[in-house]
């Protein structure tokens, strides 16, 4: 083996490992920059909490988190403990609107496109 040939063998090797490490490290960073940034955006405890000795706002980490998971945690609830008149109701709404945005995007007008519920597939 030449010099060629093993410089040729490790340039393919690095560019291989560069594949698979450069999308993991993005990733992990955009991971943990997400996770500061919601954290940083959702902190209330500055507003509520001081330090006594300096009166500077109290920053406790993770707090922004917790606050995501809490309203997730809470809007879940109120979705599960709800009638199905509100869910059927918010269907319905967002029905309206997805479909009002596709007949604005589409050619044609959505009545044409659906002829009938027994002729679902009229395309084929």
């Amino acid at each position: 083996m030449n010099m060629k040939t093993i410089a040729r063998a490790l340039f393919r090797y690095f560019i291989k490992g560069l594949l698979v490490v450069v999308p993991i490290g993005a990733a992990l960073f955009l991971i943990f920059w997400g996770v500061r940034t919601i954290d940083n955006a959702l902190n209330l405890s500055g507003i509520f909490l001081t330090n006594t000795k300096t009166g500077k706002p109290l920053y406790i980490p993770g707090l922004g988190i917790l606050n995501v998971i809490v309203i997730i945690l809470i809007v879940g609830v109120l979705v599960t403990r709800s009638n199905a008149g509100l869910t059927a109701g918010l269907s319905d709404s967002l029905y309206l609107i997805f479909s009002t945005l596709r007949s604005r995007t589409s050619p044609m007008p959505l009545s044409v496109k659906i002829k009938s519920s027994a002729n679902r597939f009229w395309w084929k």
